[in-house]
């Protein structure tokens, strides 16, 4: 962080980034496959549970 005056300039690092972009994605597929299968019981339909 760089302070100027009123102003505080903060940079991301992009690296992290990356990091949880991968860690997100990895996340997002394996609870839309949870919500999927929970979706079908719930509809009333039988579903093997992974």
């Amino acid at each position: 962080m760089k302070k100027k005056a009123q102003q505080r300039i903060y940079r991301i690092n992009t690296e992290a980034m990356v990091e949880f972009e991968k860690w997100f994605y990895q996340m997002r597929l394996r609870w839309s496959s949870r919500l999927d299968t929970l979706d079908v019981v719930l509809k009333g339909g039988s579903m093997t549970i992974r």
